[in-house]
């Protein structure tokens, strides 16, 4: 499903940074995790640093 929204980073963050709502927004289109997981997103850490504008990719959160 190449045209659905999905969740990307719109703030750099660091490995170990805790994720908030204002980092995270939904666009299409998109390759990321679905926006139903965004209550799941926030809070969570990064295991790596990432930059604004790339997918939220469940695998890469604490």
């Amino acid at each position: 499903m190449k045209f659905r929204r999905s969740l990307y980073f719109v703030k750099n963050l660091q490995a170990g940074e805790i994720i908030s709502h204002d980092a995270v927004r939904s666009v299409r289109p998109g390759f990321g995790a679905a926006p139903m997981y965004l209550d799941v997103v926030i809070g969570k850490r990064v295991k790596t640093g990432t930059a604004a504008n790339t997918p939220v990719l469940l695998e890469n959160l604490q």
